[in-house]
């Protein structure tokens, strides 16, 4: 009897700390955006959407750019189950032509993420062209993604 009470005992400790790895602010699709070629003095905003898959709503407390020509825009919480984005708007105006990375680190009770936009930055065109912005998204999912998608 003593047994049977520490198996059930072990097993329901172990489901609760499996459920506990489950809780945490999931990036749907990759981490990574990889862009091939910026002209110098256009924008590009990396749109990463990210999913709560805890039952309780996660405060973002900040999300922490690694440079200044990076700007994040992103919600204050995340409601269970929910899916929303983090923007990081990435002015290449003033940064060296070549290879570039540019990161944030999402900050949340939960842990943190990383998230990152590459590319490379070409030299600027004739002049007479005018700055411009792109936007682009890391919609690559897993099949982990769509599965969790189709529990809401």
């Amino acid at each position: 009897m003593k047994f049977l009470f520490s198996l059930l005992l072990f097993t329901a400790v172990l489901n609760l700390k499996a459920q506990k790895d489950k809780e945490e602010l999931a990036c749907l699709g990759y981490d990574t955006i990889q862009y091939n070629y910026v002209v110098l003095g256009d924008t590009v905003e990396a749109v990463f959407y990210i999913v709560n898959t805890s039952a309780h709503t996660i405060p973002i407390w900040q999300v922490h750019p690694g440079c200044q020509c990076t700007v994040p825009v992103y919600p204050d919480s995340l409601s269970p189950f929910r899916t929303d984005s983090v923007v990081l708007a990435f002015y290449s105006a003033h940064t060296p032509p070549g290879y570039f990375e540019k990161g944030a680190i999402v900050l949340n009770p939960l842990g943190e993420r990383n998230l990152l936009l590459t590319g490379t930055i070409t030299k600027p065109q004739p002049k007479g062209r005018k700055p411009r912005k792109y936007r682009i998204y890391n919609t690559r999912l897993y099949k982990e993604d769509v599965a969790l998608l189709l529990q809401k």
